[in-house]
């Protein structure tokens, strides 16, 4: 077999090409490497979490309604609560508006509550709010559980 052609050894990373470059060697010495900021130089910085509202914007607050349950080992303590939020539903923000807010209702009792579901509060306007509504329909009947069948 020929001498002549250049193998490759597995320890050398410049033979190859018969050539020897010395740009690649200067790349992986310890003395070239960058800091870790210019690393992501070429990449755009991260936004900000909270995006910026223009000022001409007007964000609008929505009424929600938070219900609460106690922790099983503690004082049984079970409710809902309203309060308004900008963030939209379901959001850490929401969550984090509400818990906020039990906090200011009820005190340090409430440290220990847990916020279980928030919803949006519909808006009925046909509704009076001053004065509760009765229902003067008759209520339906009981259901009785059907009558088993007795086979012989």
């Amino acid at each position: 077999m020929n001498d002549t052609h250049n193998h490759k050894n597995k320890g050398d990373k410049n033979s190859g090409s018969g050539s020897s470059n010395n740009n690649t060697a200067s790349v992986n010495s310890p003395a070239s490497v960058n800091s870790p900021a210019s690393l992501f130089a070429d990449f755009p910085a991260p936004a900000n979490k909270q995006a910026k509202i223009p000022s001409d914007k007007v964000v609008e607050k929505l009424s929600y309604v938070a219900h609460f349950s106690s922790p099983l080992n503690a004082t049984s303590a079970k409710g809902f609560f309203e309060f308004e939020s900008t963030a939209r539903a379901s959001s850490k923000q929401n969550h984090h508006d509400a818990r906020v807010k039990m906090l200011e209702i009820y005190g340090k009792e409430a440290i220990a509550w847990v916020i279980d579901e928030v919803k949006l509060k519909k808006k009925n306007p046909d509704r009076c709010v001053e004065q509760l509504e009765l229902d003067f329909r008759e209520r339906k009947p009981a259901r009785k559980r059907p009558v088993a069948k007795k086979y012989l």
